[in-house]
């Protein structure tokens, strides 16, 4: 399987943030979604 249309779809239309600081309580219904922190590794609640 290739996510990557539906990854970058999401990141053009500001639903998806790839990489960011993670905060205290992610909130995997949060919207933009944070994906990373590292740009690598999923969080747990994300995937």
């Amino acid at each position: 399987m290739h996510y990557g249309v539906e990854v970058n779809r999401r990141i053009a239309d500001g639903t998806l943030t790839f990489k960011g600081e993670k905060p205290e309580q992610l909130d995997a219904a949060a919207t933009p979604m944070l994906f990373s922190s590292d740009g690598v590794h999923p969080h747990v609640e994300t995937v």
